[in-house]
């Protein structure tokens, strides 16, 4: 059990160095994103409840399998998040955009269509033109 505890402490630890504010911070303070309320509160909250988990874990002699299997499951699940969002951070780090023309509005290529053009089906039976908006898709301008 100690083992299995010493486990448990150990991926708490890693959660909480993943998620907060500093990470936070080094992620997302260049983008407005970073002004998100709930992206703060987030950051803030999983340190906290990973240090009240260490805590409680810290101090209990044994712990039972239900809480320990509940302890581990969401340390593991916010690393793989936490992984996730890093290597999202690292991708945007070394693939920065083009700033060659920042008044560039309009990209080359949309999601799926080219962006503002319009696509023209003639059949025997109908006729019908599609707009495309701006981001390549067959909708109203967003």
């Amino acid at each position: 059990m100690k083992n299995s505890k010493n486990v448990i402490l150990f991926l708490i630890l890693v959660l909480v160095l993943m998620w907060n504010p500093l990470t936070a911070y080094l992620y997302y303070s260049a983008h407005e994103v970073y002004d998100s309320k709930i992206l703060s509160f987030i950051f803030w909250l999983i340190p906290i409840v990973g240090i009240v988990a260490m805590v409680y874990v810290k101090r209990k002699d044994t712990v039972s399998p239900r809480v320990e299997g509940i302890v581990f499951n969401s340390a593991y699940v916010g690393i793989l998040l936490g992984v996730l969002v890093l290597i999202n951070f690292l991708i945007g780090v070394f693939t920065k955009p083009d700033t060659s023309n920042p008044d560039q509005v309009l990209k080359e290529e949309g999601l799926i269509f080219k962006p503002n053009s319009a696509a023209v089906y003639t059949t025997v039976e109908f006729n019908y033109r599609a707009d495309i908006n701006s981001l390549g898709l067959r909708n109203k301008e967003i």
